[in-house]
């Protein structure tokens, strides 16, 4: 069995989790709930499983110094600065022709460390090494996904097929495919019919595998990826990383790479280890809730007739609330979002907004 690194990625900045994400100290970095950051409780949920040499952060270059302070036991050089964020195709693609030089044909665990929460850390470890199990001896890429449990219109999915094996009482899948966000009455029908998983983004393929894929479907990345495999780890690094990383085009990795694959190149694994995507303040509520009447609060509040609402107070003062339902109220020093919870997706709108009226301190 060939080594094992992990991907953290934890770059963007979380704009529908306006106002508490911001650009300077996004959401990743911030603790939502309880005393630790996301990245943090990421870093501590992996360290279960693997040691902490083995695993690397990527983030925006700004970032780097924050995420070293919250992780001082993963080792200083196993932070690599993005030159500028350009989406997940280009992180990605860093990130695997980084540990491909530093650990030839290596096996990458691909782990998003800003969105997630993870309620079975020990399932988790588990889903991960039985993954690996199968990207080393089939030569594919394993998705780690979830089966959905209400018709979720607010992530990505993944068409699954057949059972090709089973690795540790894990079921392995054939994969058939991504499937965009879908309406409603689709939700419905792919939760109805068990032919389709939520997609997490969790993946672990060979650094190797890796490499032949962007050559195979984007031929451009892959000549510029390989650029920038001869600067890393050199004195021209510094140099000639950032206008090398600036040539390639900005775009998610479903689109430009993941969505192209067929069944003889990815497998998926189901596993239920009470994994939430938090991406918006409505899901990060849904997640931290096991009654959808309960509300999720901080800061020193007084609620009143008030029901399955998130309300975060600023710690300065005292916020009072009376008659709310399914509502959304963030206070911070210098902002004030109030929507209802169903419209939380939609907060990104406002971040626009403020970036087109130049009123860049709120951002």
């Amino acid at each position: 069995m060939g080594q094992i690194k992990i991907a953290l990625f934890c770059g963007g900045v979380g704009t529908r989790m306006w106002p508490m994400s911001r650009k300077e100290l996004p959401k990743q970095f911030q603790p939502l709930i309880g005393e630790t950051s996301m990245f943090q409780q990421a870093v501590s949920r992996l360290s279960k499983g693997f040691d902490h040499k083995d695993m690397f952060v990527f983030t925006g270059e700004n970032h780097i110094p924050l995420a070293k302070k919250q992780a001082p036991q993963i080792p200083v050089e196993n932070f690599l600065g993005e030159p500028e964020l350009r989406d997940t195709h280009a992180s990605v693609g860093l990130a695997a022709t980084l540990l491909d030089k530093l650990f030839p044909d290596c096996t990458m665990v691909g782990i998003w460390a800003s969105d997630h929460l993870v309620k079975d850390e020990e399932e988790f470890i588990r889903a991960i090494k039985a993954a690996k199990e199968v990207a080393e001896k089939d030569s594919v890429m394993v998705n780690i996904d979830v089966w959905p449990t209400f018709p979720n219109v607010h992530n990505g999915y993944i068409k699954i097929g057949e059972v090709v094996e089973t690795i540790d009482g894990y079921k392995i899948y054939e994969f058939l495919g991504q499937v965009e966000k879908p309406d409603y009455e689709t939700a419905k029908k792919f939760l109805e019919s068990k032919t389709h998983l939520i997609h997490t983004g969790y993946f672990v393929w060979k650094t190797s595998l890796a490499r032949q894929l962007y050559q195979k479907y984007d031929p451009e990345t892959a000549k510029i990826l390989a650029e920038i495999k001869k600067t890393l780890r050199t004195p021209e690094e510094n140099k000639k990383l950032p206008s090398l990383y600036s040539q390639i085009e900005k775009k998610a990795v479903d689109y430009g790479l993941f969505e192209m694959l067929g069944p003889k190149e990815a497998r998926d694994i189901p596993a239920d280890f009470g994994w939430t995507d938090v991406g918006t303040w409505e899901l990060f509520l849904n997640g931290m809730l096991d009654n959808p009447e309960d509300n999720l609060t901080k800061g020193d509040l007084v609620t009143l007739d008030t029901k399955g609402s998130l309300i975060f107070g600023d710690k300065n003062k005292l916020t009072a609330v009376i008659g709310l339902e399914d509502m959304v109220v963030i206070d911070t020093k210098d902002a004030l979002l109030i929507c209802p919870k169903s419209k939380s997706q939609d907060v990104k709108k406002i971040v626009e907004r403020l970036r087109e009226e130049k009123k860049d301190k709120y951002l």
